[in-house]
């Protein structure tokens, strides 16, 4: 409702002046679907009440209170499949509840080969993470992959460590991520930045 745009790691649309609120699950944690459900159920039930809490700002208490709007993600995959018929009993349990996902921290797996995974299971991406070195070096391959995905929203989730330690870094990643967001652009596809802890910290 009303979304204008995305949390910084695009895990959940949001409104103007809307802060995301999401729960983090893990399926590999649990012995059963019967366990995961529960788990869910009062992931859900968390979420859902932390959106009460209020702010110092009228503007953003006036629409998380309309909205109430959460984000529940499953983290963990990768131990999860590395299980003896992983892949069947994840597509068994996410089949409950989860059509759009968030592609991050692939490893190494072709593109083609999960384009099919995911077109395969009616799925549907709605953004992923890749590393910044990618997006600089391997643009145009990196947009070819988010085709056969049929996703065009492109994140990166922190700004690497050499920018951290350079004079100007902060200044400078702008100016690359910049040039980065244009050429996307130019694609057809989005970019959106993940801040972290260091976004916060003083300078000059």
């Amino acid at each position: 409702h009303r979304a204008a745009g995305g949390n910084p790691c695009l895990e959940q649309t949001l409104e103007s002046y809307e802060l995301c609120c999401l729960v983090e699950t893990f399926p590999y944690n649990h012995d059963s679907l019967k366990d995961y459900k529960k788990t869910l159920k009062y992931a859900y039930l968390y979420a859902k009440t932390v959106t009460l809490g209020k702010t110092h700002w009228p503007e953003t208490n006036r629409v998380m209170l309309r909205n109430r709007r959460i984000g529940c993600s499953v983290s963990g995959i990768a131990q999860f499949i590395s299980e003896p018929n992983g892949i069947h009993k994840l597509r068994t349990w996410l089949d409950i509840g989860y059509e759009h996902i968030q592609l991050s921290a692939l490893g190494d797996i072709d593109a083609k080969e999960l384009a099919d995974m995911i077109h395969s299971e009616d799925l549907h991406v709605c953004a992923t993470h890749v590393g910044f070195d990618r997006l600089q070096d391997e643009l145009d391959t990196v947009v070819e992959e988010h085709r056969l995905w049929g996703c065009k929203n492109i994140a990166v989730g922190s700004m690497p460590r050499p920018y951290w330690d350079m004079e100007g870094g902060f200044s400078k990643f702008a100016e690359d991520a910049s040039e980065v967001a244009l050429n996307l652009q130019a694609a057809g596809m989005t970019f959106s930045y993940h801040n972290h802890h260091t976004e916060l910290i003083h300078v000059g």
